[in-house]
């Protein structure tokens, strides 16, 4: 069981984001049509940001879970995310998983610990007791 690598994870956590910041734009769009021009741009935003946040914890939930450890991003690029003694992950743990990398703080924080560390296990995986391995490798 290989530990996937730091370019493998970044680039699925890219294709997931992509993924949700289309959400956000049909968000957005959708709110200042609907809500009109009297309606706080600001607070149109807000929302926007708060409906991309839960469908990329929905949708990512959902994913991990059924695919066996697996996002979209995850998919393309050859990795998932599993426990260390190789056991199926479970509704709990891909929620917990979801909800950590669904906050873009909590995705800078793990990205400084990951280079300062030198290290291919992210805070998320050490919170939540997974790897995220190479399947390809």
């Amino acid at each position: 069981m290989n530990i996937a690598r730091y370019e493998k994870r970044i680039g699925g956590w890219l294709v997931d984001k992509a993924i949700s910041y289309c959400v956000l734009g049909l968000a957005i769009w959708l709110f200042v049509s609907l809500l009109g021009p009297d309606f706080s741009a600001y607070l149109s935003v807000l929302l926007s940001i708060l409906v991309s946040y839960f469908f990329f914890v929905i949708f990512n939930t959902l994913f991990l879970w059924i695919s066996n450890g697996r996002t979209v991003g995850n998919l393309i690029f050859g990795i998932k995310v599993s426990h260390p003694s190789g056991n199926r992950l479970g509704f709990t743990e891909s929620l917990l998983k979801s909800l950590l990398v669904g906050a873009m703080a909590m995705d800078i924080i793990n990205s400084v610990y990951m280079l300062s560390n030198h290290t291919e296990r992210s805070v998320f995986d050490r919170m939540t007791n997974t790897n995220v391995i190479d399947t390809r490798a």
